[in-house]
């Protein structure tokens, strides 16, 4: 199977890669560019397709589910540090929200168009 995962840098996202990779799996990663990407030292660079995503923009969503066209989706990109999220709480709800509703409107968008 084809994955997309997205926010695969977050650590339980790159356990999940490593897991799929172990099985066979086509594994395919979003990342923000300007995140930390320490937790996605340890895959396999050659392995994994890594894909720049902003959540926030509808059409990068469309244009990374257009290109990967996966089989599943596992959606673990997220502001999750509760500093963070207090520092800037427009941002976070942006990108946990509004970004979530972008991912599946570019997925409902993409199969439409199929």
């Amino acid at each position: 199977m084809k994955i997309l995962i997205t926010g695969i840098n977050g650590m339980v996202a790159s356990h999940l890669a490593d897991l799929l990779l172990e099985r066979g799996h086509e594994v395919h990663g979003t990342i923000r560019w300007q995140e930390d990407r320490s937790n996605t030292k340890a895959l396999d660079w050659n392995k994994v397709h890594f894909h720049n995503l902003n959540l926030n923009d509808l059409s990068n969503c469309i244009r990374i589910v257009e290109e990967v066209r996966p089989d599943a989706i596992s959606h673990l990109a997220a502001e999750s540090f509760v500093g963070d999220s207090f520092d800037h709480p427009i941002e976070s709800v942006n990108v946990n929200g509004i970004g979530t509703m972008n991912l599946l409107e570019a997925i409902r968008i993409v199969r439409e168009n199929s």
